[in-house]
């Protein structure tokens, strides 16, 4: 496990699934094919599968080491869940196995951040124990956009209920809400020094993601504000995924615009290795610059 560092505060990766999980052309149905011969030299083959037409994503935690806190931001889909989508459904992974190797215990975790409530975002929030889902992070206060617990909470109550609404907010987040775990937040909420929140509403209601400050470096840890690096060349590509897409549209370029001026380090749910990358302009165009490794847009040598 190989961390990274935000001036003072230690980043880890945590990762459930990886590979091609989502056929692109339902996914994002308005990329042409245009757009990805342009980019295709960077695109293919690390984020797409031109012959399947498959999109390489990996569901994944981040988790931020900052003040003495350990904060774990996303929770992926967890295990043993019932879910309407099969890649999803009832799944067994060794999340647990791979947090504890990367030095992280679940009793030891301080913050448990979503940055908004999908079946991939919320999951080990909590785990299957005697029959009954309890949280998984017991010393934990879970962070929840109030926007978006409000509208989750609304949706399962639903009758009849609708089953990914009501699923998902049962298992995942009203057992959190009930053991008196929950921290409703709204926008510009301070999680600790140096760290802010912003809403980013658009992908769902009330979508928020981390600004983190530390020294003279800064770091966006932005969710599903965008899914794949296509999204930084293309901010208005939105996937059959959001919300509201105009929203989405905007809070995506808006934080681009943030992450630019700032030289941040833009840290999202989804992106397949290296996983992170600095947000900067080519000409007037946003690129994106992974760690470790030149522009993904750069022209092919």
């Amino acid at each position: 496990m190989h961390g990274h560092r935000i001036g003072e505060h230690e980043v880890l990766r945590v990762e459930e699934l990886s590979g091609p999980l989502l056929q692109q052309k339902q996914f994002l149905p308005d990329l042409t094919p245009e757009m990805l011969a342009a980019e295709k030299h960077w695109h293919e083959p690390r984020c797409y599968d031109s012959a399947t037409g498959m999109i390489n994503l990996t569901i994944q935690s981040w988790v931020l080491k900052a003040g003495g806190r350990t904060i774990l931001i996303d929770t992926c889909c967890g295990n043993h869940k019932p879910r309407a989508r099969p890649q999803w459904n009832r799944l067994d992974t060794p999340y647990l196995e791979r947090l504890r190797a990367a030095g992280v215990e679940p009793e030891a975790v301080d913050i448990v951040m979503c940055t908004h409530l999908h079946v991939d975002h919320c999951g080990w929030n909590t785990q299957l124990r005697d029959g009954r889902w309890v949280p998984t992070f017991p010393n934990a206060r879970y962070v929840f956009s109030k926007t978006e617990h409000d509208y989750w909470e609304s949706k399962s109550r639903v009758q009849p209920p609708e089953r990914d609404f009501a699923e998902i907010y049962n298992d995942s987040v009203l057992p959190v809400v009930e053991a008196g775990m929950a921290v409703m937040i709204s926008d510009g909420y301070e999680l600790a020094q140096g760290m802010q929140l912003h809403m980013a509403h658009g992908h769902s209601p009330g979508q928020c993601y981390l600004d983190v400050a530390s020294r003279d470096e800064r770091a966006f840890f932005v969710g599903d504000v965008l899914h794949t690096p296509m999204q930084i060349r293309y901010p208005d590509l939105c996937t059959a995924a959001d919300w509201d897409k105009d929203l989405a549209r905007m809070s995506r370029r808006r934080m681009l615009e943030r992450a630019a001026e700032h030289r941040a380090l833009l840290v999202p749910a989804h992106f397949p290795a290296p996983y992170m990358g600095h947000v900067g302009w080519d000409g007037d165009r946003f690129a994106f610059e992974c760690v470790g490794e030149r522009p993904w847009q750069a022209a092919a040598a």
